[in-house]
């Protein structure tokens, strides 16, 4: 799973330990490994998001696109 990064001046993503909760649906985990002082995530740890597939460096991956 990944993670859009905020304010890193261009697109970048962070990939993020998740868990299967439905079909489409993650509970983001990660709570360990983020650092608000080192890089701001778009969703959150704990958090449910949903996914969609996106190709992030010739590889097609999972990409949280929305809370929910």
């Amino acid at each position: 799973m990944y993670v859009k990064l905020i304010n890193e001046g261009s697109v970048a993503y962070q990939s993020v330990p998740s868990s299967k909760f439905s079909n489409n649906i993650y509970k983001l985990e990660g709570a360990d490994i983020y650092d608000i002082e080192d890089e701001i995530w778009e969703f959150l740890p704990d958090i449910l998001v949903l996914t969609k597939r996106k190709e992030l460096e010739g590889k097609l991956v999972l990409v949280a696109v929305e809370e929910i």
